[in-house]
């Protein structure tokens, strides 16, 4: 793909935490959680990228912090060649809506993302009614539109959410975050809390409106199954870096961080007389607060060296699309 399709480019993105504890007078600063560290990659228009990783590597960070959810420390945020991140701090209001119009976030959790006091009218219509993009009769009509393209019922905007499913309540979820007519959406865990054949439907419907709409998707998701369903390219994360990006299909069968191989190996498979080989880390992960020197898999890595621990490895690029940061790779 050229640079003309490229709709978001992270550059070196970087979120930080202070650590501080209370003292008799005032805090004392005693260190820095290292959330997100260096972290680039590029989204293509149209295409959906998912961001993986175990709990607690920067996912969400990441997300949180492309949208202005939380200030960024350092780095570079590009959306369609603008700087994101200085509209976030610096923009004025007209300029904060126009770019949270164009950008949503599907939450993992319907349950505490949907206010148990408001009607489903109320909730997917009052992205209208901030943004003003609707006349006040034309509301309605458009209300149905919305409960309608997610599977949803006229009549079930009169309900609240507890007289919901959990995969009607995704469902609002992505409604709202339809309203406005976005371009662009991150989808943190969406069917993380939901059943398997629920699941299943929620991806279809995640499909048929990007196709239908032209969204372009950053799915975040440790269900991997899921990923390889819906993707295009996918990004690995470890304790706030990338450590691993690339086409689905190279990801999946022809990786080559150590990292990844534990990910993709550790995938249940459906065939019981079927075996496969698992790959147990040792020891635990290590704190974002003090991360290892040189790669930051290496107190955990199979096939760990002394080089490992003494230098930081660059991107090596592999087939097309796939970039990897290992000394010593898979194969």
């Amino acid at each position: 793909m050229t640079n003309k399709d490229v709709i978001l480019n992270v550059n070196d993105l970087q979120k930080y935490f202070e650590v501080t504890t209370k003292q008799i007078i005032g805090s004392k600063k005693t260190g820095v959680v290292h959330a997100v560290d260096h972290v680039s990659f590029d989204v293509f228009r149209g295409e959906t990228l998912g961001l993986v990783g175990e709990s607690g590597c920067g996912k969400t960070t990441t997300a949180r912090t492309i949208l202005g959810l939380t200030p960024a420390s350092g780095g570079e945020v590009l959306y369609n060649g603008e700087n994101l991140l200085a509209v976030w701090k610096e923009g004025s209001r007209d300029e904060k809506m126009k770019y949270r119009r164009k950008m949503k976030l599907v939450f993992q959790n319907p349950w505490t993302s949907l206010n148990p006091r408001m009607p489903v009218k109320d909730i997917v219509s009052e992205g209208f009614q901030i943004h003003d993009i609707i006349e006040k009769e034309d509301e309605r009509d458009r209300l149905y539109d919305l409960l309608g393209e997610v599977g949803l019922e006229p009549y079930h905007a009169e309900r609240f959410p507890h007289q919901f499913s959990g995969g009607q309540r995704q469902r609002i979820v992505i409604a709202r975050a339809l309203s406005v007519d976005p371009e662009f959406i991150f989808a943190d865990e969406p069917v993380a809390s939901l059943d398997v054949s629920i699941r299943a439907q929620i991806l279809n419907l995640m499909v048929d409106l990007q196709k239908k709409k032209n969204l372009t998707y950053v799915y975040i998701s440790h269900d991997l199954a899921s990923v390889r369903q819906i993707c295009a390219r996918v990004v690995v994360m470890y304790l706030g870096e990338v450590v691993e990006i690339g086409p689905v299909k190279t990801i999946f069968e022809e990786f080559q961080h150590h990292y990844t191989e534990a990910l993709m190996k550790a995938i249940p498979v459906p065939d019981p007389d079927r075996k496969r080989e698992r790959i147990v880390l040792w020891g635990e992960v290590p704190s974002p607060i003090n991360p290892p020197s040189g790669c930051r898999f290496h107190t955990r890595c199979p096939a760990v060296q002394d080089k490992c621990a003494q230098e930081k490895p660059e991107f090596t690029k592999g087939k097309k699309g796939h970039y990897y940061a290992c000394w010593f790779p898979v194969s």
